[in-house]
């Protein structure tokens, strides 16, 4: 009996002898055990396709072995289904002690602050927060920090918020932002910060226990959880 290309469904052949009873058992147990197709990976899922001759199409549920997760296509590509992924806090770093995270300059620099690696995946939206003490050495001063996709001021940037509050007065003050980011495909990335300060020597990251960066699964993507 001849299978189907893609789950392996067993049909008839047309020169087979009739036999309508067994064959629609045949298909029935075959169907029950794969109303969600199963593949080993994207990779594999994708040649089966290939090899099918056949185009995914919106509603279709897939299960990949290797990631352990359900997928559904949502008409354009597969996405990774909500259940499958908790909201949450999923890496991050802090910086406890004391000293400079970077020294105040006049063209952008690298804050020596990110997330470390980290996992994000496609069809999710991610919320990057950060937190440190900033130093204000000259009255006038001013900081604006950059979220950025990598630990260089060359990195793709996510968001630039403006540190709040970094009052243009001499002192010490907590500042905090956040910047959030949809991957275009499942991978590893760090997210790191970088800072424009002015006057040069005037601005300081300082290391303490307010000082960290962390990266928080806040949902598929385009439906943000209440904060």
């Amino acid at each position: 009996m001849p299978n189907t290309l893609l789950q392996a469904m067993p049909y008839p052949a047309a020169s087979a002898a009739a036999d309508v009873p067994a064959d629609l058992q045949a298909l029935g147990v075959a169907v029950e055990k794969r109303l969600v197709m199963v593949f080993a990976s994207s990779a594999a899922r994708t040649s089966a396709f290939a090899a099918a001759g056949i185009s995914a199409t919106e509603g279709m549920l897939c299960w990949l072995q290797a990631t352990k997760a359900f997928e559904r296509h949502d008409g354009t590509a597969w996405q990774r289904l909500d259940w499958n992924t908790s909201w949450g806090v999923i890496g991050g770093q802090s910086y406890p002690g004391s000293g400079n995270l970077a020294i105040g300059i006049i063209s952008e620099g690298y804050t020596n602050m990110s997330s470390g690696a980290v996992t994000t995946v496609a069809g999710r939206r991610y919320r990057i927060n950060w937190s440190c003490v900033v130093q204000i050495g000259v009255a006038g001063s001013s900081a604006v920090v950059t979220v950025r996709d990598g630990t260089s001021t060359g990195a793709p940037p996510i968001a630039t918020p403006a540190a709040s509050p970094i009052p243009a007065v001499s002192g010490s003050w907590t500042a905090q932002g956040f910047a959030t980011y949809e991957p275009g495909s499942t991978g590893a990335h760090t997210f790191g910060l970088t800072g424009l300060c002015s006057p040069s020597g005037a601005v300081n990251f300082i290391r303490g226990a307010q000082a960290y960066v962390e990266v928080v699964d806040i949902g598929p993507s385009g439906k943000v959880p209440a904060q």
